[in-house]
């Protein structure tokens, strides 16, 4: 009789155990890509120099979006994350070759007839934490809407472009390059809507949509030397404006 309550007790342990086993993870990784496209300032295509414009186009291209998330549940439905991210944009290089022809023949050099630029590329690198809501759409919330807002911290730089401009006025040619600019870093937010299904227990996948926003400036000290009279230099604070939507597909592991 005496073995009853010890065998009671190990199978009151056991279950327990196991049930914790069982209970829903309270972390999750995710990982996400998709494209990521450039809106307002950032994608405009008509370029201005900061000289004449304090918010100058990004010239940017639809580009690549890649995001990961670290969460942890702090109760049934809501939690906390640290989400990374990077994105790629190819700038469109038409924008500078109208403005260089526009400009050239102020600037000491023939008048161009035809500009060819190679530009290189916005990199943007997203380093934010914040909150998520999960809003169950089933009644074994397998299908849930996943809402998170972050904030951080934004570094990029203005992407170097190479010119070969040609004069048929004057039959030459000539070249010249726009080293990177690297930019300040700035803060950001981002607000993000989607779809999170569970596959298992561990194992879910995701749809995304978010909205990206971040301001970062650079202080330009400018000289002219092609100026008749002399002219003072001139220090402008310009402004750039880096605004993206991304959509995005992805998986998560939840442990």
């Amino acid at each position: 009789m005496k073995k009853i309550p010890v065998l009671l007790t190990g199978f009151l342990l056991l279950t327990l155990v196991l049930h914790a086993q069982e209970g829903e993870s309270k972390y999750f990784v995710e990982l996400a890509a998709g494209s990521s496209f450039p809106i307002g300032k950032f994608g405009e295509r008509s370029f201005r120099s900061p000289l004449e414009d304090d918010e100058p186009a990004g010239l940017a291209k639809p580009g690549l979006q890649l995001q990961a998330a670290i969460g942890y549940y702090i109760a049934e439905n809501f939690g906390v994350l640290l989400s990374p991210g990077y994105s790629i944009h190819a700038q469109d290089g038409s924008g500078y070759e109208e403005y260089l022809k526009q400009n050239t023949g102020g600037m000491g050099a023939p008048p161009a007839s035809r500009v060819e630029v190679d530009a290189e590329r916005w990199k943007l690198l997203k380093l934010m934490a914040g909150g998520f809501l999960v809003t169950p759409l089933t009644m074994e919330e397998d299908l849930v809407l996943q809402t998170k807002i972050t904030a951080g911290a934004c570094k990029t730089a203005v992407p170097a472009f190479n010119f070969n401009a040609y004069s048929d006025q004057a039959g030459s040619s000539y070249a010249g390059r726009t080293d990177e600019t690297s930019l300040n870093w700035a803060f950001c937010y981002q607000v993000s809507l989607g779809l999170k299904y569970r596959l298992n227990k561990r194992l879910h996948v995701l749809f995304d949509v978010n909205s990206f926003n971040a301001t970062t400036s650079k202080e330009y000290t400018f000289t002219f030397p092609f100026s008749p009279n002399p002219v003072p230099a001139r220090t402008e604070k310009v402004k750039y404006r880096l605004a993206e939507v991304n959509i995005m597909a992805g998986v998560g592991f939840a442990f």
